[in-house]
């Protein structure tokens, strides 16, 4: 097909145009790109810089330390911890904690340090995951724990077993024992009766409960298990004594 000068001209005017506005829509979207890797490498040095403040009010020993209830609420999300995280009302509104370069988050395996009592909300009973295989530790030993405070109407958690009675379908009707502050011991001692009352204290959501900053996520073998088990095996030896003494008498 002919084409004359004109039409030709035209041509290589639109294929010039077209050329020219593919140049620059690329040419934009690389400026684009830098500006966003400028922007992240601007937050990551920023967060940098704000680890040259102290945070061992929040991170120590390879610990997260913990305050709040939302703290609590996050382990296992891992989301990242923030600097301001101590605080519940700025809860993930401050900069990212970096330490030696690694984001620190509140993962299912990692550390904990309770700080302080928590009080949980009883509309959302907290737990923990499933799968948690982190610890918690706390400060100092506590001698004398109080399990349950009639002033105030608050029972104290201090172990995961305790935890989820609470978070049972029968808790309102599960007894709490006076060895119920040691995980080992759950279920054992005597039930508490509250002043002027015929009803014995249970894990019922009508109380106040509290997290105990001695709280432990380990849940070691029940004693009352042990011997149990120990009562089976010698209920079993007194049968085989009997069946070997009655083997006698026969034969």
């Amino acid at each position: 097909m002919l084409v004359n000068n004109k039409t030709l001209k035209k041509l290589i005017l639109v294929l010039v145009a077209v050329s020219m506005i593919i140049g620059l829509t690329h040419f934009a979207s690389l400026i684009a790109r830098a500006e966003n890797d400028d922007h992240l490498e601007t937050e990551i040095v920023n967060t940098d810089e704000s680890q040259d403040v102290d945070y061992s009010y929040l991170y120590e020993d390879g610990k997260i330390k913990i305050y709040n209830l939302k703290q609590l609420q996050a382990i296992g999300s891992h989301q990242p911890v923030k600097l301001t995280d101590n605080n519940e009302e700025s809860f993930s509104k401050g900069d990212v904690l970096l330490v030696e370069n690694t984001v620190i988050t509140y993962s299912l395996d990692a550390q904990y340090l309770l700080m302080n009592d928590i009080v949980l909300d009883n509309e959302n009973i907290w737990s923990l995951p499933d799968n948690f295989t982190g610890s918690f530790t706390s400060l100092e030993t506590q001698n004398n724990k109080t399990l349950y405070d009639q002033q105030i109407d608050t029972i104290y958690i201090y172990n995961n077993y305790q935890l989820k009675i609470l978070l049972s379908d029968n808790a309102s009707k599960e007894p709490v024992m006076t060895q119920d502050y040691h995980a080992s011991e759950f279920g054992m001692g005597q039930m508490i009766y509250p002043q002027d009352s015929q009803d014995y204290l249970t894990y019922n959501h009508s109380h106040h409960y509290v997290l105990s900053q001695f709280f432990t996520s380990d849940m070691p073998e029940l004693i009352s298990q042990q011997m149990k088990r120990l009562m089976v095996v010698n209920l079993l030896v007194k049968l085989f004594g009997q069946i070997q003494r009655i083997k006698k008498n026969i034969f």
